[in-house]
């Protein structure tokens, strides 16, 4: 995978991301508190400026009580 390619996965998981945030009514800061993730990180994700570790990944989609798979499930 191209360096490019990877930007453009980054950037619609944190478009799904703000997506699914918004569809549960909670803000950035709500969420960051329910994942136990700063602020900070969450925003940056969702502006597709982080790579996450599966870890981060999984805690978010804990906090959203959604599944990893719902959390993935953008087309590339």
């Amino acid at each position: 995978m191209q360096k490019r390619d990877s930007g453009v996965v980054i950037a619609k998981f944190g478009a799904n991301l703000r997506l699914l945030r918004i569809q549960r009514n909670m803000t950035q800061k709500k969420l960051a508190e329910k994942a136990h993730l700063h602020f900070n990180y969450i925003n940056d994700v969702e502006l597709g400026k982080r790579n996450l570790s599966l870890k981060a990944i999984w805690k978010i989609a804990k906090a959203l009580e959604v599944t990893i798979s719902e959390l993935l499930s953008f087309n590339c």
